[in-house]
């Protein structure tokens, strides 16, 4: 039986080994690189020094067991030690982090392997017209790569709102819909986590355009998220703001951002 889950873990660990990724801890003044990856482990190594340390096979699928049980779980009580448990989050798309409850959970997506064959089969039939389309779409995909890693670099590589810093759940979140008539100008994004984009994106989680304040749809003023009403948006290095009027555009279209004007 194939493990997904190690699969995606080791792939990802591949790719960081090759590319001599460093990977900054839930702790201060600490990160991690990995220095080998064989068949059933991961072998850590801390930057500044120490022991290395070992993800194994057999200690995630226990350890993934436990948290798709639980969905959430203090920091420590997964794998019990940080270098571990920040590596799971790292190399695991549907591990995330909530640096606001100090807890790592489990969310569930659509796993890029689930598309990669079906994508492939329509490639290989698609007509010359179809192709053409398909470019046009990876020269979008490769503008939106670009454009993320300069919001990464304006937000010092933090949630605009919640600051936290772990990259892989950070998203470019366009102001105005790329789609319609917004652009990938830094002045149309917003370094946002990746629920807090969902929200943003369906109108859910509004910024003042002059305040730059968070504002939240009525709907959620007893969840979780109510801890974010009032907040300000994050500063960026550069001193520079996303788009007043983008800003305001999307505050006008809202049919509830009146309660707060």
């Amino acid at each position: 039986m194939i493990d997904i889950n190690w699969n995606i873990i080791k792939n990802n660990a591949e790719i960081a080994l090759r590319e001599n990724t460093i990977f900054k801890s839930f702790r201060k003044n600490r990160s991690y690189k990995i220095i080998a990856v064989r068949e059933k482990i991961i072998i850590l190594e801390r930057v500044s020094g120490g022991k290395n340390a070992g993800l194994t096979k057999g200690k995630i699928s226990k350890s993934l067991e436990i948290l798709k049980e639980q969905n959430r779980i203090k920091k420590g009580n997964l794998i019990h030690t940080v270098i571990l448990e920040t590596m799971l989050i790292y190399l695991h798309p549907n591990i995330k982090w909530d640096s606001d409850k100090n807890e790592i959970y489990w969310e569930d997506i659509i796993q890029h392997q689930d598309l990669l064959e079906p994508t492939k089969i329509y490639i290989e039939q698609a007509s010359d017209d179809e192709l053409e389309k398909i470019l046009v779409q990876i020269n979008k995909r490769k503008n939106q790569d670009k454009f993320r890693k300069a919001l990464l670099q304006l937000y010092n590589n933090k949630c605009a709102i919640s600051s936290i810093n772990t990259d892989v759940v950070l998203r470019a979140a366009h102001i105005l819909p790329h789609a319609k008539n917004g652009n990938n100008k830094n002045e149309n994004g917003i370094l946002l986590r990746s629920d807090l984009h969902d929200l943003f994106d369906n109108d859910l989680l509004l910024i003042h355009p002059e305040k730059l304040t968070i504002h939240l749809h009525p709907s959620l003023k007893k969840s979780y998220y109510s801890i974010y009403e009032g907040r300000k948006l994050a500063s960026r290095i550069d001193k520079s703001k996303p788009n007043f009027e983008y800003l305001q555009e999307k505050w006008n279209n809202s049919s509830w951002s009146k309660l707060f004007d």
